[in-house]
């Protein structure tokens, strides 16, 4: 009976090799080295050449360690994609030559056989399990021996990871290197040319406006979720739910940094893993899984996302690749499309790679593999730093208080709400940004807007630090932060915030459907809609924390005897609250707000994602 064996890169001297292990040579994944009959005499014949004892001396031998199996002995329903794994109660000094054999059915399994650290040995069989077999570990480590069986699950319906870039309808899985194309007037020489889905117009108007803004990048953002839709809910038992689980190497999910060059993978990425379920709009529900990776990822390096078959949504159920990543991986779409193409020359560099991780994964192992490319940043923060630029060399914005309000609500601490408008520096010209001839943002004036403050009774003792607050949407200002404020002031905060533009010019009615009827119908045909609703808003804010910062002469507390005391420190480190929408405004204020020094960002769970 032919062995698996895996032995460390460390010789030993010839003498000390034992007639067992001239039988046991290395076999590969792609195929095994059957002794020849006349090596297996040769090996008996030395054994007996003379009267000494030919077993094992194991003088200086590590003592005996049994290792932890699994599937465990007796185990039943085991998926057929299953990985064996052998852990040793204690790291071995040094792992030494591992025989194995797995036999189902009676008919012997190809395997690969692969040291993860001291103490953990995988035995990857080459094909799936037979359904529903009767299947034997055998295995030898130096003085130690033993055998499990287990028995296989049944087949249940294909549960295959929908990949197909040649439907024109989705762009999910996402991200993905295919549309990353090779472009001369960048200076990374590529830029993203995502396809405009083919849906009905006014989707169709929605894609190909914000697609618009992503034309020129040449990469995906750093902070951006991992979308990949699966065929039904998962058996979260094998998904790596938390972030060390991401880093198991036995990980059925992972996210790898591909070392420069191109030529392995290197590290995992830590990542939170989401289910995340959803009605369609043809009633039928999605099931996706939503990856957020726990660290920004770096500028213009690629990444390896990898889903293994180890995934699975019942024991019945292994995840499956799709036909079209199945033909990319086998070479068959080089006279396809050029999506298909595209795909396949990136399988072609990352395949090889997965296969060197450790333990290596194998092609028959996977049912997705995506690579993705990070943008560059080098112009993104133009308006930004720009606009707050600007700002530093204007006035501090002036304001104006048009009334203050006592609150005698004795079940909360708020002393006072004050009510008022500021005189806000604009960068826009009708519904976008205005430039100059450098194409930079350009001041244009002031606008007064409203803006409401909340005191609590600490500022009867003197002045109080600030939290600058931001609504959600729909929502205002004046109707969010008087309830938010209940608990900022029990722990002495003045709360302050403003409404957002989009907000006062257009949902004024609670109807988020008015977003699309009176703004996104001239925004899209422009293609400036991220203007509107990111780089304006952004402007504004920038300009608040300045407001902020000229409120330190306010004295209208106590309720109408002022007592000559400030009632803001602005002074004191400024914090932020984003709730829901706000919170998306804060994720693009904070880079550029030092001035904000800690900040928490509320989001709703609905079916919308913004990223900047």
């Amino acid at each position: 009976m032919q062995k698996q064996v895996l032995a460390t890169s460390t010789a030993s001297p010839a003498s000390a090799v034992s007639n067992k292990s001239i039988a046991n040579r290395f076999t590969t994944r792609r195929g095994s080295a059957v002794l020849s009959s006349i090596a297996l005499t040769i090996a008996m014949l030395s054994g007996c050449s003379d009267s000494s004892d030919n077993r094992s001396d194991n003088s200086g031998s590590e003592p005996e360690r049994v290792p932890v199996i699994e599937p465990a002995d007796g185990q039943t329903d085991v998926a057929r994609t299953s990985w064996i794994t052998l852990r040793f109660s204690e790291p071995l000094i040094t792992p030494s030559t591992l025989a194995a054999d797995l036999d189902c059915d009676s008919r012997r399994q190809e395997i690969s056989t692969d040291w993860v650290g001291n103490d953990l040995v995988v035995i990857n069989p080459k094909q799936e399990l037979p359904d529903q077999a009767t299947c034997k570990l055998s295995w030898e480590h130096e003085n130690t021996a033993g055998d499990s069986s287990f028995h296989v699950a049944a087949t249940g319906a294909p549960a295959v990871v929908a990949y197909d870039r040649d439907d024109d309808s989705t762009l999910a899985p996402f991200p993905d290197d295919v549309w990353l194309m090779e472009a001369d007037d960048t200076v990374s020489g590529s830029k993203l040319d995502l396809p405009l889905p083919n849906r009905n117009p006014g989707t169709q108007a929605l894609y190909g406006a914000l697609l618009a803004a992503t034309q020129n990048l040449d990469g995906y953002s750093p902070a951006a979720p991992l979308v990949v839709p699966v065929p039904g809910p998962m058996d979260s038992s094998t998904l790596p739910t938390t972030p060390e689980q991401s880093l198991d190497p036995l990980a059925t999910v992972g996210l790898f940094v591909a070392k420069p060059g191109g030529t392995a993978l290197g590290d995992r990425v830590p990542f939170y893993l989401l289910q995340r379920d959803e009605e369609n709009t043809d009633g039928s529900t999605g099931h996706n899984l939503v990856i957020f990776p726990l660290q920004l990822l770096d500028p213009r390096q690629h990444y390896v996302l990898v889903v293994t078959r180890r995934a699975l949504v019942d024991v019945t159920r292994p995840l499956e690749p799709s036909p079209f990543f199945e033909a990319a991986r086998a070479g068959e779409l080089s006279n396809g499309s050029a999506a298909g193409q595209r795909v396949e020359e990136i399988l072609q560099d990352i395949l090889p790679m997965l296969e060197q991780t450790s333990p290596p994964i194998f092609p028959d192992d996977i049912a997705l593999a995506i690579r993705l490319t990070i943008r560059s940043e080098d112009a993104l923060p133009v308006d930004a730093l720009s606009i707050r630029a600007q700002l530093q060399e204007l006035p501090v914005p002036s304001y104006n208080i048009t009334s203050v309000e006592a609150v005698s609500d004795p079940d909360t601490k708020v002393a006072a709400l004050v009510y008022g408008t500021w005189d806000v520096p604009s960068f826009r010209e009708g519904s976008f940004v205005a430039r100059d001839g450098a194409g930079l943002p350009l001041y244009t004036g002031t606008v007064s807007i409203p803006f409401v403050l909340s005191l609590p009774d600490e500022t009867i003792f003197g002045p109080v630090p600030v939290t600058m607050y931001q609504h959600g949407q729909p929502g205002t200002a004046e109707e969010g932060l008087p309830r938010t404020a209940v608990g900022f002031s029990e722990v002495g905060h003045a709360l302050i915030g403003f409404t957002d533009i989009v907000n006062r010019e257009v949902i004024t009615s609670g109807d988020t459907s008015a977003l699309t009827q009176e703004v996104f119908q001239t925004l899209l045909v422009d293609n400036r809609t991220p203007e509107y609703l990111g780089t304006l808003p952004l402007a504004e804010q920038l300009a608040f924390i300045r407001m902020i910062s000229g409120l330190g002469d306010l004295d209208v507390f106590p309720v109408g005897a002022p007592d000559g005391v400030p009632d803001l420190d602005v002074a004191a480190p400024l914090t932020y609250l984003g709730i829901s929408k706000g919170s998306t405004h804060g994720t693009r204020l904070v880079p550029y707000a030092p001035e904000i020094r800690a900040a928490q960002l509320a989001v709703a769970g609905e079916r919308l994602s913004g990223v900047y």
